[in-house]
């Protein structure tokens, strides 16, 4: 299934609960993200209508983004949009106060998925073998999909994040080292370390050069 697949879903799920953090935990009948007043005229706005309303257009924003870079982090895509509502859920009790929310969610999302790699690794490892499964000779956007995923998974978190921020989302160095809340030298480094054991684990990735990511990772 499609990691964008439900994607529509999660946003409603988020941006009802949303409304529902805002409003001191009390989901007022019959709103739903489709409801909430983002201006019109004949409405009548508070500043808590505003707040809603502006998180509300945050999340619908950014929820299928933020859903791929949970899936690239985690390869779980049930636990991907585990950790995306958690970390909406995060943004929205300190909505006002946040001067970049977007910066803020990602951070919460990396902690997350990181936390969650350090519990994977205390369970009992899988078998793996010495070598990423062989692909066809020319392989499709399919193939360099597997490939990838396959490759991300042997990669530390920070390494996954990296690649992801800088490539798949097309952020600098600097707002990568921002958004993970490191040195800008650890994001060249891990940059570095990152592609040089992608090149080794799926030789085939050269087919990405010179096309974006978001082409082939869709």
């Amino acid at each position: 299934m499609p990691v964008a697949a439900g994607a529509e879903e999660l946003r409603n799920q988020v941006a009802v609960t949303a409304v529902a953090v805002t409003a001191g935990g009390r989901v007022p009948s019959g709103t739903t993200p489709a409801r909430v007043c983002l201006g019109e005229e004949g409405c009548s706005l508070t500043a808590e209508d505003r707040a809603r309303a502006g998180f509300a257009e945050f999340v619908r924003e950014e929820t299928t983004g933020l859903t791929r870079f949970a899936y690239l982090l985690t390869g779980d895509r049930h636990h991907a949009e585990d950790l995306v509502q958690v970390a909406f859920a995060r943004v929205a009790v300190r909505w006002e106060r946040l001067d970049d929310p977007g910066a803020y969610l990602r951070r919460v999302l990396y902690t997350q998925a990181a936390s969650w790699w350090r519990w994977r690794r205390a369970r009992p490892p899988e078998q793996l073998g010495a070598a990423l499964p062989e692909r066809a000779a020319a392989p499709d956007d399919v193939d360099l999909r597997l490939a990838l995923r396959a490759a991300l998974d042997r990669l530390t978190v920070r390494q996954r994040a990296v690649l992801v921020l800088r490539y798949y989302e097309d952020r600098s160095e600097a707002e990568t080292a921002v958004l993970l809340g490191c040195r800008l030298g650890t994001v060249k480094s891990q940059t570095r370390h990152a592609l040089s054991r992608l090149r080794a684990l799926a030789p085939e990735l050269a087919e990405l050069v010179g096309r974006k990511p978001q082409e082939v990772y869709r």
